[in-house]
């Protein structure tokens, strides 16, 4: 119950600083509410040195990306400005800070997790199996609508990338 709490104030706080044409009464789309989970993801990362802008990567296409697309585009995390791309093809991801991606299945996500292995870049995935392949953060969806993640954190330390104790505390760990 305790963990339920948790994920929604986590939720709750992210769907404010996401921009929204919507009354706070009406209820969010499940694919808002995944794009308030990515924000606080890469929100609770210790970015150092500081950066001035991190670059978020999307790699494939589905429903779900075009949403995330429009929500973290031109967003702040404190004084750090968000900057999305939509990649398609083969094209040179490995200088972003983020990578989300999608479950697609025109997309190889290992070939992708071997490209850019030892580059220090927070990968967000959506496949089952996604953080033993490589991933670091992995969405679950429940059976009743809700979302889970889990955390690999032995390959985030690999990686030297220091995720938040308290966003780890949320997260189904992945031995």
């Amino acid at each position: 119950m305790r963990l339920k709490v948790k994920i929604s104030l986590i939720i709750v706080f992210g769907l404010f600083m996401l921009k929204t044409n919507t009354c706070a009464a009406q209820k969010f789309t499940k694919h808002e509410l995944k794009s308030a989970y990515v924000y606080n993801f890469i929100r609770f990362v210790d970015w150092l040195p500081e950066k001035e802008t991190i670059s978020i990567g999307i790699i494939g296409n589905n429903q779900f990306t075009e949403v995330l697309k429009y929500k973290l585009t031109n967003q702040k995390i404190e004084n750090i400005q968000l900057k999305v791309n939509q990649f398609f093809e083969l094209q040179d991801y490995t200088s972003c800070d983020v990578i989300y991606i999608a479950n697609d299945d025109n997309i190889d996500d290992e070939i992708i997790l071997e490209k850019i292995k030892g580059k220090s870049i927070l990968t967000i995935g959506e496949k089952d199996g996604f953080c033993l392949k490589g991933g670091i953060i992995n969405f679950i969806e429940g059976d009743n609508g809700n979302y889970f993640f889990e955390i690999n954190q032995k390959i985030a330390l690999q990686e030297k990338i220091k995720i938040s104790s308290k966003l780890l505390k949320l997260a189904i760990d992945i031995k």
